[in-house]
């Protein structure tokens, strides 16, 4: 290649920030996106960041100076965070990720490190609906484990306008929902036994990291496939605690519809039930739960963890809530072509792990984790040989951000030497 051709690529790459001083203009490569600069010209301080319509907002806890001003940001930034913005003066939003019932979720860059995290804050609905102890609660979920492969890490929380915002690990990956796409994605790529010890392989690693949370006495309560992520390499991680994960706390009013009426609520919608201190989405309900019986935490993971690997396996969901999963099952199993490849022991587990009678049902993640591996080892013909999955020793800097997490929230006991 010239150096004519590789100055043009260059310049071709290359965009232009501007002083919101003077207006200068500097060229802005992709390398330099978000970093701090010092105007040539006035001497200003400001951020490169590639021409918008708009400026971008900056939005500064030291600029808020009344209470009345601090609610009206919280509005605005809750409902209007952008790409381009830079949020607490060191992060820089680059992109939303997804949005559920109760929170969005952004890719942001950390100025400071130079590095990428994902940035999950409640909508401003949710905040008229759920109290401050629910949102704390959820923080504390997330800050507890020690980083674990198969657990999405906790970075840090902040204190934004007096509510709590997560910043976790950024995870270069799809949700296993696209992955799976209606039983047309990527995860059933190849035969059907290959595409099945895929999805072996997968929630063998989900059991893992629920194995570790339980183990710490926490609960996700909103397990689903969007809620599992899976790295180009395969590992697969658990994301998004549910907001009553870390607590018992209950919500400030109830809920406006009957239950008769939720389970007819479009997919993915999260509700709540009354009296049952559970936040989730109908279609993965336990039976208990579906009755708005409370349920125990660890239970009803562990029937979301075999709801949503049966989803996969069928590439589809044929149940509108799932306590109905049982005939959802037989109906599929009587049919006499059946898309998917599914084992006589993969049967077993689900009819075990979906029983009807919680007491009849495996009771912990470190027994389907042998049942799964088991089969894996039938479908392959081989032993499963991903190493064991074992929490990260926390460094300094690490603990420092966990602590000072601790700290803004309030919960100066869980704070470690």
């Amino acid at each position: 290649m010239s150096v004519y051709q590789a100055s043009r690529e260059a310049a071709a790459e290359a965009s232009h920030t501007t002083c919101p001083g003077c207006g200068a203009r500097y060229y802005l490569r992709r390398a330099d996106l978000g970093r701090r600069s010092v105007c040539r010209r006035c001497g200003r301080s400001f951020y490169s960041l590639p021409p918008s319509g708009e400026p971008p907002t900056v939005v500064l806890l030291e600029d808020i100076e009344h209470t009345d001003d601090a609610r009206n940001l919280v509005g605005r930034l809750w409902l209007d965070l952008r790409p381009g913005q830079i949020v607490d003066d060191e992060f820089l939003v680059l992109r939303p990720l997804g949005q559920g019932g109760l929170s969005q979720v952004f890719q942001v860059r950390d100025l400071t490190r130079g590095l990428d995290l994902a940035l999950k804050l409640p909508l401003a609905a949710s905040l008229d609906r759920l109290s401050l102890e629910v949102f704390v609660n959820e923080a504390v979920a997330w800050l507890k484990p020690a980083p674990h492969p198969n657990l999405i890490a906790c970075d840090q929380v902040r204190l934004i306008n007096g509510q709590p915002v997560i910043f976790m690990e950024y995870v270069d990956g799809q949700d296993l929902s696209r992955l799976a796409a209606g039983g047309q994605g990527a995860i059933y790529q190849g035969t059907p036994r290959s595409s099945c010890a895929r999805l072996l392989d997968i929630f063998i690693q989900v059991a893992r990291g629920l194995k570790y949370a339980h183990a710490l006495g926490l609960t996700h309560l909103d397990l689903k496939p969007r809620n599992i992520l899976v790295e180009r390499g395969g590992r697969a991680l658990i994301g998004d605690y549910g907001p009553l994960s870390g607590g018992e706390a209950r919500l400030q009013e109830p809920p406006a519809l009957e239950m008769e009426s939720e389970i007819n609520l479009r997919e993915d919608q999260e509700t709540r039930i009354s009296g049952a201190r559970l936040l989730g989405t109908p279609q993965y309900f336990s039976p208990e739960a579906a009755a708005g019986r409370p349920a125990a935490g660890l239970l009803s993971d562990l029937w979301a963890l075999a709801l949503t690997s049966l989803e996969c396996f069928l590439g589809r969901r044929p149940w509108e809530t799932g306590s109905m999963v049982g005939q959802a099952l037989e109906r599929y199993l009587a049919e006499a072509e059946r898309p998917t490849f599914l084992p006589p022991s993969l049967v077993g587990y689900f009819q075990t792990a979906l029983a009807a009678d919680p007491a009849d049902r495996l009771t912990d993640a470190e027994s389907v984790e042998r049942r799964l591996t088991d089969i894996y080892g039938e479908v392959t013909g081989r032993l499963y040989d991903r190493p064991p999955a074992q929490p990260e020793q926390e460094g300094h800097e690490r603990l420092a951000r966990k602590n000072a997490s601790f700290r803004e929230l309030g919960r100066m006991d869980l704070c470690l030497d």
